[in-house]
């Protein structure tokens, strides 16, 4: 059984196999579990639950007691009452529901919020400082390992009807720099754009045009990386097929990058520097080259940015 609201329900219930779960949209949690004949069970009524557990960030409402009796431990119950009770908790929390959500009666309380997708309204109110901030703040939570916790299931069910994405990030390949990951962001938040040494292309430009032109995207976030590999190709004037022509677009960052020390990619400090370089030019040259872009920039409806990715604590350094 499964009752499911849309974007400006409250509540959302799930039941798979012996456990149900009450979810409020905005990401309160807490799972209801009825033993079975195979586990030592606990009594159980109408309106009546077997056991309560909540997952680590969530706890009980102190009211909650008012809704759900727990039986005393050393009565017994039969599978009819065992159905009984699942029926009598979904009429009950259904009912809360409809009166306006477990969370939103208070009934709930979390010390964790999980992730929940943008959806048109949310991302229609947000300004363009705002999408920023909720970028700097996810990568905040990132680099203290306080990341938000993600329903990856639930996000992918959100967004099936559509999509509503504040952002979109154009990012190198490098395995260690997943853009949703390192700015905490759920499914459906931001648009991905993945390629080596995060070098523009009309193809790039084609797809970012399409995400602030037509789906109402407000951020262009360009973020290169330390250490990088397409870097140091272009340093290197690497040869390799199609690599070629691809450190190639990367060649004239590394002329125009201003460094005194030693111009070598055995040197980290200039690699990152010609990243640094790198990014600021590639915001220079997606404002050049799509006139869509600079026109919805000059609107105020845009903003076109760069930023830096540092393997080495994670800290995502936003270039102004």
């Amino acid at each position: 059984m499964q009752i499911h609201t849309d974007n400006s329900g409250l509540a959302a219930l799930d039941e798979e196999g012996s456990i149900i779960t009450i979810a409020h949209q905005a990401g309160h949690l807490t799972r209801l579990n009825f033993r079975g004949s195979m586990a030592a069970r606990r009594g159980i009524g109408t309106s009546s639950i077997c056991s309560a557990e909540t997952s680590p960030e969530t706890a009980f409402h102190p009211h909650l007691s008012e809704v759900f009796t727990m039986c005393d431990s050393s009565s017994s119950c039969s599978d009819h009452a065992l159905d009984e009770g699942r029926r009598g908790l979904f009429r009950q929390a259904a009912a809360l529901a409809a009166l306006g959500g477990l969370a939103g009666a208070g009934l709930l309380t979390s010390g964790s919020v999980k992730a929940a997708p943008l959806n048109r309204e949310q991302r229609d109110g947000l300004s363009i400082d705002e999408v920023l901030e909720r970028l700097k703040a996810g990568n905040e939570r990132f680099q203290s390992g306080k990341a938000t916790q993600h329903d990856y299931l639930a996000q992918k069910r959100a967004t099936v009807a559509g999509q509503y994405p504040g952002s979109i990030i154009l990012s190198c390949i490098d395995s260690r720099t997943p853009a949703e990951i390192v700015m905490d962001i759920p499914i459906g938040d931001s648009f991905n754009a993945r390629v080596a040494g995060n070098v523009v292309n009309p193809d790039l430009l084609g797809s970012m045009e399409y995400a602030c032109g037509v789906a109402g995207a407000k951020v262009v976030l360009v973020m290169g990386h330390t250490s990088c590999g397409a870097i140091k190709g272009a340093i290197d004037r690497a040869e390799l097929g199609h690599l070629t022509g691809l450190v190639d677009r990367i060649r004239p960052s590394v002329l125009a990058t201003e460094y005194t020390g030693e111009r070598s990619s055995r040197n980290a400090a200039f690699v990152d520097a010609v990243a640094r370089s790198h990014v600021l030019r590639t915001v220079a040259a997606i404002r050049e080259q799509s006139r869509v872009l600079a026109n919805l920039e000059d609107a105020g409806s845009l903003r076109i940015a760069g930023s830096l990715y540092h393997l080495s604590g994670g800290r995502v350094e936003f270039l102004d």
